[in-house]
């Protein structure tokens, strides 16, 4: 549900004929799991991004705690995009349930699979997507774009990648199959 309902969310560019940021149609949306967190090849996925690299702390205190936030949470106003996903409405719930003990306990185990991701959309204070033009240093584009374009941006993961120019999105292999690149193995049953 978790990669479903972030894909599902991807922003359009604000001018309507424009192509829209991501390649997914709605089925291969359904079909989407949290495998895709872990691919450096994005042409399946997007046309074009920025992607900027985040340290250990910011993975965990700043993404990790927008996608997951402990019990409580009080979403600031205006918040877009998580309020309309079902894990998000489920794992609210859930956090409002559980005992402090528990949530801590839950909480960090979903962490241990969440910190071995090598991407996910950097994630604001009042939306799970980032679309404007970076204002900032360390963003890289992708897709044929430049630094002045909007596009999403990601947050890459400096845990699992200390490098981005292993990222790729390349538009002219529109016929490329999905990326052959090895995953490792690992149980996300807890995201399903």
């Amino acid at each position: 549900q978790f990669a479903y309902d972030v894909f599902s969310e991807v922003p359009n560019p604000k001018k309507g004929t424009e192509f829209s940021y991501a390649k997914l149609t709605a089925d291969k949306r359904s079909a989407i799991t949290p495998r895709v967190f872990k691919k450096r090849d994005l042409t399946p996925y997007f046309y074009c991004v920025h992607i900027r690299m985040v340290s250990g702390a910011h993975w965990h205190n700043i993404q990790f705690a927008r996608f997951f936030p402990c019990p409580n949470f009080a979403p600031p106003a205006g918040q877009k995009n998580f309020h309309a996903c079902s894990y998000f409405i489920d794992w609210t719930n859930l956090m409002n349930r559980v005992s402090q003990a528990d949530s801590i306990v839950i909480r960090d185990r979903l962490y241990y699979s969440f910190k071995r991701l090598l991407w996910v959309p950097f994630a604001a204070t009042d939306r799970m997507w980032v679309s404007r033009s970076p204002d900032v240093n360390g963003c890289i584009p992708l897709g044929g774009i430049t630094n002045r374009d909007p596009a999403p941006w990601l947050a890459i993961n400096e845990i699992m990648s200390n490098t981005l120019t292993s990222f790729v999105l390349d538009n002219e292999a529109e016929d490329r199959q999905e990326s052959n690149e090895e995953d490792e193995e690992i149980d996300y049953t807890e995201w399903e």
